[in-house]
């Protein structure tokens, strides 16, 4: 079940974000910098992300427990937010229930709100070595346009963007 998430719901989406990172970027990131990562802190940055009000968070819930989530806002760029272009933020899925599906039907639901406010375009970042990543946004129809390189916890990294055109629905 994919429903809106809750204030209630921080501490648990600190857990999945942690071990996602742990898991997916442990041939990326020094395994200091993952062992390092504090459910404690991302709590309470979970706690602020869910205040923000032009940005949008749903939960998939499996026997009443949340397993992923995805994040949608309008794209930040030199300070500035679209009105016109929507930012797939965040999509992580608890390691233990990767290959299911769940992130599929998190993107799904993220790509129909993108649709609902109007937004003619998404865009996301990944960091390019992350190749699981990137064949799964591949494999939905995004496409790379451009690298950066960026820093994530002072350790450099390359990023690749990834769009996709969105049509709008009939009517």
């Amino acid at each position: 079940m994919i429903r809106p998430a809750r204030d209630g719901d921080a501490g648990r989406l600190a857990e999945i974000h942690v071990a996602a990172w742990r898991e997916a970027y442990r041939e990326i990131l020094p395994a200091a910098q993952l062992a390092g990562l504090s459910v404690v802190r991302r709590t309470r940055n979970w706690e602020l992300w869910l205040a923000a009000p032009s940005v949008l968070t749903w939960v998939d819930e499996r026997g009443g427990r949340p397993v992923g989530f995805a994040t949608l806002g309008p794209l930040r760029a030199h300070g500035r937010t679209s009105r016109s272009l929507g930012e797939l933020r965040m999509l992580y899925v608890d390691p233990e229930h990767w290959r299911r599906g769940i992130g599929r039907d998190l993107l799904e639901r993220v790509l129909d709100a993108a649709r609902e406010r109007g937004f003619s375009q998404i865009v996301l970042w990944v960091l390019t070595q992350n190749l699981r990543a990137r064949a799964f946004y591949s494999a939905l129809g995004f496409e790379p346009d451009r690298t950066r390189q960026d820093t994530v916890g002072g350790h450099p990294v390359d990023e690749t963007r990834y769009c996709l055109q969105l049509q709008q629905p009939a009517g």
